[in-house]
């Protein structure tokens, strides 16, 4: 009977093994497309299509839930999209929000990379 338990254990441990290598790539891949996504969007603000840049950055949200890098990169981003979004529209309460905002989130972002 132990050894039976044991053989069951070993065979458990092993399974869960090849999930993580599983979970890992899945993880890597999903990854690697919320990156080109948020290359996209990046490349769409730089052209002043701020637009597109959100649209961009909401894409990778709902489809890349697992690309946790790209996601936090993602929200700098989001936040320099409204910000000149702000100075597009002249309105200067919300552009100082939304700089003490990128601010506040690049903060955030450099602890959770530590």
């Amino acid at each position: 009977m132990k050894h039976l338990l044991t053989t069951l254990l070993a065979a458990m441990a092993l399974a869960s093994c090849g999930e993580s290598k599983q979970d890992a790539s899945q993880t890597s891949s999903e990854e690697q497309a919320g990156m080109t996504l948020l290359t996209r969007a990046r490349q769409e603000l730089a052209e002043g299509n701020t637009a597109a840049a959100r649209e961009t950055i909401e894409e990778l949200r709902d489809s890349h839930k697992l690309a946790k890098q790209a996601r936090l990169e993602a929200i700098l981003t989001l936040d320099s999209i409204e910000l000149l979004d702000a100075r597009q529209a002249q309105d200067s309460l919300k552009q100082v929000f939304f700089e003490r905002k990128l601010q506040e989130d690049l903060i955030s972002l450099k602890d959770k990379l530590k």
